[in-house]
């Protein structure tokens, strides 16, 4: 997985490379504007913000390598500045796409389709002048620091690289995003309506561009002609005055018969004062040449020079001259030849001159009545520097050749603008090739920067557009988005509606005003038998007889409820009885009428539901109603979270609240605080199972008295088996449960003393038993007979007899725990259970009691009893058997007690 996105990465850059650097070589060919050849719009700086915006930053190193070999391509990459600068034009490529990418991705969200107007111009602003401002500053700072450009372009070079790239991107990074950027299912379709319209502009505007560049190269090229035929007609008269100046002498020396140097003198001052470039004037009579001439110098005879100091001696030719042949040449042709720059003797120094020298013959048809030679010596530097000088003036850089030796005399650094003129002359004995090119002054002064301008504001114009495509085809695309989700709603609520309607139980049917009809719902075609098309409302109602709710009166056709809809009149829950041959049925009807914007009733609609059966349920549910209503128990209806739904007369009977007083309240309004909550925590486990909890509750009244309520207490469930209420039966059982109370302590006490009777004593003591068995606790029974009970009686009746035993228990029951039981057996027998005690606490428990009961003394009226006591003890542990066993033990203990002498405390022995 890993490897095949290595590839893809690798794959995008190789492919972004190629794209860049197409797209950097065209403009550069036809963008390019003189006198930098720089481009003024730069395309690969929208294709990188595109490509680095979509695919991410792993994009970076083919700007950079794009923009690297363009560099490389244009400034070379051999000497240190090109080198440099090279570089720094792909890092500049790199952080303008980078920037741009993390601006958008800042203010916008990363892959945002530019649907809205703020997207895309953030998008231009961001990506364009923003991001490109700090690449066209290092830009420039680098050429400055290079040395590119000077100071006083910095500010154009900035200008224009700021707005080529800026103009790029806002140009060219919208057109990739169309053909890359996702979802394509947003930007695919801008392609017809932005990318061919921007596409067909931009190529005109280059193609416009070229013709209004050639044109201006053409008036240009027409106005440095213009100057070269100006400048090379004034060389070539200063070239021919010159030789024509050598000429008149030669003639004037041809004409004397013998040449004095004052003669010679006169002759040259005019030449030397015409001509400052001329040095001097030299004549060298031939019967002085003879035996110079094989030591390849020349004797001067006459010199007149430019100035004083400038005096001549010999003429000695220049290094690897052959002289000999120079001099016999010219004597044969007769013809002037340029030597030099040649070493001349002076009083100063030797001298580096140019010459002109000419031969000169006694007889013009005489080419060997040799008389001398005229030497015409000139400055060859000052010449060239005057006529460079010249040019410049005319903002022209001139490069002169002489065509034999192509050997270059005059030579500038010139600078290919695209066009140069080539001139060739024959003069001085030579040909000479003038090269002319305009200078950089020349360009920059008669170059018109209009089309650049005009060209510039078409493609602002063209971007404008291209910012009202994109923001057009995006509020064309929300629009479209918003109209299909709008009708997807739309289709969803149809059908919605549809589902509705074709599931409801009611008939719905809409006509228009003609009483045609419009819609009906699948209840309406299945139970009414109705079909679109087949009849209309009215004649569909007249297949029934309609009566009102007597069931006797018919409905006529104006009180049909249709009928009235379609008058304009709304119906309202209309019950009508509907009858055929058939059946019967009571229908609810629902009409209203439809209207248009001016209120003009369009048709009608109308709902009609079969209540034949809601209508014998609601016969039925009065009845059960007053049933409950009336019910001699109490009903209670509660919702599944407890409240008060409906009670009926016998609760309010009962409770004393009304149903205004309880309605909406929890049933907690009766609680006592006397049933412990784990009774209600298992009345609502039972409830949640779904069954049913019937049990017994100590309520409280309005009034604040309490009582006790026998309640049955039921979910109810609704045909899915939900709990949906909760229904509480309940009967007032006060009195009945006072009466159970009775009888029950009746049963279990002694009526005399209030004391547990034998046969509760023997049930406790059997359930003490039972928890021995499975605890291993140990528990003391003690067995009590009074002493001299008897004499009390006999002496003074059973009424005595009964008080006596009346306090004895008061007696007994002070000197028992908590936990302990005292029961009465019967007679003067008393019963103790001590539980969780040993026996020697029993014992001393059991020495208290006797020592109490006989301290104790009993009067009735004027007489005063001792008696005492005598107790019997038996253990109960996990061996005892039963309390029959537990009882007799406890009682033989006792009756060794009362043959040992009462009043003592014996304990249940087997041995």
């Amino acid at each position: 997985m890993r490897q095949r996105q290595l590839l893809r990465i690798i794959g995008d850059n190789f492919l972004l490379i190629s794209i860049y650097y197409l797209a950097g070589h065209l403009s550069m060919h036809f963008l390019a504007t003189p006198p930098s050849n720089a481009a003024v719009i730069w395309p690969p700086a929208g294709i990188a913000l595109a490509a680095v915006w979509v695919r991410g930053y792993r994009l970076l190193p083919a700007v950079f390598i794009g923009d690297l070999i363009i560099a490389i391509e244009i400034f070379g990459f051999g000497e240190f500045s090109p080198r440099m600068f090279s570089l720094m034009v792909g890092f500049q490529a790199c952080l303008s796409a980078a920037l741009g990418a993390f601006m958008i991705n800042r203010c916008l969200k990363p892959k945002n389709p530019l649907l809205d107007n703020r997207s895309i111009f953030a998008f231009f602003c961001l990506g364009g002048p923003l991001s490109q401002l700090l690449s066209a500053l290092i830009a420039i700072g680098s050429e400055l620091w290079l040395g590119i450009i000077n100071r006083g372009d910095i500010m154009a070079s900035f200008f224009t690289w700021w707005l080529g790239s800026s103009v790029g991107v806002i140009l060219f990074a919208p057109l990739v995003l169309i053909f890359i950027a996702q979802p394509r299912s947003i930007w695919r379709p801008r392609i017809i309506p932005v990318a061919f319209p921007l596409l067909f502009l931009c190529i005109n505007g280059v193609w416009a561009f070229n013709v209004l560049k050639t044109d201006e190269q053409d008036r240009l090229r027409r106005i440095f002609a213009g100057k070269v035929d100006n400048f090379h007609r004034q060389v070539v008269k200063d070239g021919l005055a010159l030789v024509q100046q050598e000429e008149n002498i030669r003639t004037f020396i041809t004409a004397m018969s013998a040449l004095s140097a004052r003669e010679f003198k006169i002759v040259s001052q005019a030449a030397l004062k015409e001509h400052n470039y001329i040095k001097a004037l030299a004549w060298a009579p031939a019967s002085e040449f003879g035996p110079l001439l094989l030591t390849g110098e020349l004797s001067i005879a006459y010199i007149e020079p430019h100035l004083p100091q400038l005096q001549l001696q010999q003429f000695k030719p220049a290094n690897g001259m052959n002289w000999p042949d120079v001099l016999q040449r010219i004597r044969d042709s007769g013809q002037l030849e340029l030597i030099g720059p040649t070493v001349v003797d002076s009083i100063a120094g030797p001298q580096s001159l140019a010459a002109l020298l000419m031969p000169v013959y006694r007889d013009q048809h005489e080419s060997r009545a040799l008389s001398g030679y005229l030497s015409l010596f000139f400055d060859y530097r000052g010449l060239k520097e005057q006529t460079i000088d010249f040019a410049k003036r005319q903002h022209i850089e001139l490069n002169i050749i002489e065509s034999h030796s192509r050997r270059q005399a005059i030579s500038a650094d010139l600078t290919d603008y695209g066009f140069e003129i080539d001139k060739e002359i024959d003069i001085l004995s030579r040909r000479w090739l003038f090269n002319y090119k305009p200078s950089e002054v020349f360009i920059n002064t008669h170059t018109t920067l209009s089309y650049w301008w005009i060209f510039i504001a078409g493609f602002c114009i063209i971007s404008m557009l291209g910012f009202i495509l994109l923001s057009v085809t995006g509020q064309t695309l929300q629009t479209q988005k918003l109209v299909e989700e709008k009708t997807r709603q739309l289709n969803k609520q149809h059908r919605l509606l549809d589902s509705i309607l074709n599931n409801v139980r009611e008939g719905i049917i809409s006509c228009d005003s003609k009483g045609r009809l419009t819609m009906l719902n699948r209840t309406a075609q299945q139970q009414y038998g109705l079909e679109l098309g087949n009849l209309s409302p009215r004649k569909w109602l007249e297949r029934y007889q309609l009566f009102e709710m007597d069931g006797q009166t018919q409905l006529t056709p104006q009180n049909n409820p249709l009928n009235l809809a379609l008058a304009g009149k709304e119906v309202h829950a209309f019950e009508m009885i509907m009858k055929n041959a058939e059946s019967n049925r009571t229908l609810s009807v629902n009409s209203l009428p439809l209207r248009d914007e001016h209120e003009g009733i369009i048709g009608a609609v109308a709902s009609f539901q079969d209540i034949s059966c809601q209508k014998q349920y609601v016969d039925e549910l009065k009845k059960l109603s007053w049933a409950v209503q009336h019910s001699p128990s109490a009903v209670m209806m509660t919702d599944t979270q407890g409240r008060i739904e409906y009670v009926n007369d016998k609760f309010v009977e009962i409770n004393g609240y009304t149903l205004e007083d309880v309605i909406k309240r929890s049933p907690r309004i009766l609680k006592s605080g006397r049933t412990p909550e784990t009774i209600y925590q298992q009345i609502w486990q039972t409830l949640a199972k779904g069954e049913h909890w019937q049990g017994e509750l100590l309520n409280q009244r309005k009034n604040g008295e309490l009582y006790w309520a026998k309640q049955l207490i039921s979910p109810v469930k609704n045909e899915q088996g939900k709990v949906t209420h909760f229904i509480a039966l309940m009967e007032d059982v006060t009195e009945v449960r006072k009466k159970a109370e009775i009888i029950s302590y009746q049963a279990s006490h002694d009526d005399l003393t209030g004391l547990l009777n034998r046969r509760a004593c023997e049930q406790r003591l059997e359930r003490i038993i039972a928890g021995s068995r499975q605890d291993r606790s140990e528990h003391v029974f003690c067995f009590l007979d009074l002493d001299h009970f008897k004499a009390v009686n006999d002496s003074c009746g059973h009424l005595a007899g009964d008080d006596l035993l009346r306090g004895v228990s008061e007696l007994l029951a002070k000197q028992l725990r908590q936990r302990d039981t005292l029961a009465r057996l019967g007679g003067d027998e008393f019963a103790i259970i001590l539980e969780h005690c040993c026996l020697s606490q029993a014992r001393d428990i059991g020495a208290a009691i006797c020592e109490e009961i006989k301290q104790y003394n009993f009067y009735w009226q004027d007489h005063c009893f001792k008696i005492g006591v005598s107790i019997g003890m038996a253990k109960i542990n996990a061996d005892s058997t039963d309390f029959s066993t537990v009882i007799e033990e406890a009682d033989q203990a006792c009756y060794q007690v009362k043959k040992q002498g009462r009043g003592q405390v014996a304990v249940y022995s087997k041995t």
